[in-house]
């Protein structure tokens, strides 16, 4: 059977974990993970990324939240190699305002074949449709799965 995938950044696992409203979809789409056919893709980037869940949440109480969720069998951690940060750098680069860590993300989804990517940051959202072949959701995370912007341009890997 086929696994469908999707990537996570940092900010869509941070309001995860700590029960933002904009990210209860992420509960519905953890429920899908947990039956086995589809995985969630995360650079390990993001496990130093996701730091401080707010002020609510003791750091040890946020410590044991973050090292559960990393620590799932359908979150996929992938290490940034040399490709990923050649490809990152290409990114910062070739766009105005992005940031050196986002573009890790992109880049692993790109490197990896992640065909979406769910983030609530305004900077990787304004991207969409300008770097691979990918689907990236347009309003995220979104349950409604099939319903993205579809990227036509040439993906841009070796």
């Amino acid at each position: 059977m086929a696994v469908d995938r999707r990537m996570w950044c940092s900010c869509t696992i941070i309001d995860y974990l700590k029960g933002a409203e904009r990210a209860k979809p992420c509960i519905e789409i953890i429920e899908h993970q947990r039956q086995g056919v589809r995985e969630i893709v995360t650079s390990v980037l993001a496990e130093a990324e996701v730091a401080h869940l707010g002020a609510d949440i003791s750091h040890s109480d946020a410590e044991a939240m973050i090292k559960e969720f990393f620590g799932r069998l359908y979150i996929v951690r992938v290490p940034v190699d040399r490709f990923i940060a050649e490809e990152a750098r290409r990114l910062v680069r070739s766009h105005s305002g992005l940031k050196a860590l986002d573009a890790v993300h992109i880049a692993t989804a790109l490197r990896w074949k992640v065909p979406l990517l769910e983030t609530f940051d305004d900077v990787l959202l304004a991207l969409d449709g300008k770097e691979g072949d990918h689907r990236w959701a347009s309003s995220c995370p979104s349950t409604a799965w099939g319903q993205y912007s579809t990227f036509n341009v040439e993906q841009k890997r070796n």
